[in-house]
């Protein structure tokens, strides 16, 4: 027993490394690590679009169960398919999820409607199905593609950040705070300096220009604040 519960810690501890390499092996790869930011920023407005769904679904289905009620009580005999579509609360909320969501046939749903409540049942469960999938739901998808946009231009922003700061440290060698043109020609080949400026989104054949650009006294030295406010002011098509 007791080697049976050392192999089974020594197998979470391995878990948890893989977990780890996991997060380290995302935070390398920019692509995978946007698409996860953007995912986690979008949970907000999800939480928000699901109980904006339920209220809908919700006020619909209430109106729906007492309607079929009502004619329970009235008529001598109902069909099944009308108890298990809307016969109780429960089972409204269900339907009408399902008729949005791609797990019911919604016209098979409005015929039973149709038949045995009334046609204008129909034009109400039609306009239902128009309203949450033609309005809220083209509202949503444009919510959340803003707030992963939002959220991918935060997310390139704080990485661009870090890595000047990174390139900053590399470029200076003397500790001086101060970097010259011919401190950055000598890393011009290096791997930092060519995802530098890709990450600006400026040719590498432009970086003296570049360097006398952000050189706004002429002094041939660039402080570690004008080179990062520049490098950010500047970020766009090449130039």
């Amino acid at each position: 027993i007791a080697s049976s519960l050392v192999a089974l810690r020594i197998l979470r501890v391995m878990r948890i490394v893989r977990i780890i390499r996991l997060v380290r092996i995302m935070r390398l790869v920019s692509e995978l690590r946007t698409l996860v930011m953007s995912i986690v920023a979008s949970m907000r407005s999800l939480a928000w679009a699901v109980a904006l769904l339920f209220l809908i679904i919700y006020i619909v289905a209430v109106y729906l169960t007492a309607l079929v009620t009502d004619h329970k009580d009235a008529a001598e005999e109902v069909p099944p398919d009308l108890l298990d579509a809307f016969g109780s609360l429960s089972k409204t909320i269900f339907t009408l999820f399902a008729s949005v969501s791609g797990g019911l046939d919604w016209a098979n749903v409005c015929d039973v409607l149709i038949s045995e409540i009334s046609p204008m049942m129909g034009l109400l469960f039609s306009f239902y199905i128009a309203f949450v999938m033609l309005a809220m739901m083209n509202v949503v998808t444009g919510v959340f593609t803003e707030t992963a946009l939002l959220s991918a231009k935060k997310d390139k922003d704080i990485y661009l950040i870090n890595h000047v700061r990174s390139l900053f440290q590399t470029l200076d060698f003397n500790n001086t705070g101060m970097i010259t043109w011919a401190e950055i020609e000598e890393q011009l080949n290096t791997r930092e300096m060519q995802e530098y400026f890709k990450a600006i989104d400026v040719d590498i054949s432009e970086a003296q220009g570049l360097f006398r650009l952000l050189d706004l006294n002429d002094s041939g030295e660039i402080s570690a604040e004008d080179f990062l406010n520049g490098c950010i002011r500047i970020r766009g098509p090449a130039r």
